[in-house]
């Protein structure tokens, strides 16, 4: 072997050039994967803030469903045989009034269960939702001529409307307990 093949290291060893390219490019390997794994941490703790929270505090949330409410295309569809869905807007300030109601009602002795439809609702109650009473027509199974008004009552027993109520004093007299 000649001089331009074994090159000396501090430790006294002969090295040759091919195993020195090697020693080269496994150093910058490393510093390359430092480098990759430096950017990722830096990343989590202050771009997306996930590296120092605790686990419960980045745990999902769990939902809640509320089987009370409804929309109203889907008011003939509930498993029980005989019920009452209320269709009023939500925001309104009334609503107070008629949850106190619907309150006291449903803590009396063999209530109905009673399904809420807010008429808010833009995406799937809204076009049921008049406030022209000419146009008001609540006793009706065909949903493409349904329209209810601001409040109404309705009582549902075997997939059939047997009750509109759409009066404030005759949805107060319906839901007081006897």
């Amino acid at each position: 072997m000649g001089k331009k093949d074994k090159i000396k290291i501090k430790t006294g060893k002969e090295v040759s050039e091919q195993q020195e390219e090697v020693v080269r490019l496994l150093k910058f390997l490393i510093v390359i994967i430092l480098m990759i794994v430096g950017i990722y941490f830096f990343t989590k703790a202050f771009i997306t803030k996930d590296l120092f929270k605790k686990a419960e505090e980045a745990a999902p949330i769990s939902g809640v469903i509320n089987y009370d409410t409804t929309i109203i295309g889907q008011i003939f569809d509930k498993p029980e045989d005989e019920y009452y869905v209320v269709l009023y807007d939500a925001k309104k300030d009334s609503a107070i009034y008629y949850a106190t109601i619907i309150k006291a009602y449903q803590e009396s002795e063999k209530p109905l269960r009673i399904y809420f439809a807010d008429l808010d609702n833009q995406v799937f109650n809204k076009q049921y939702y008049t406030e022209n009473a000419d146009e008001i027509n609540a006793n009706t199974t065909d949903l493409s001529k349904f329209k209810v008004g601001d409040l109404t009552l309705l009582k549902i027993k075997s997939g059939k409307i047997t009750k509109v109520v759409q009066s404030e004093e005759t949805f107060v007299s319906e839901l007081t307990p006897k």
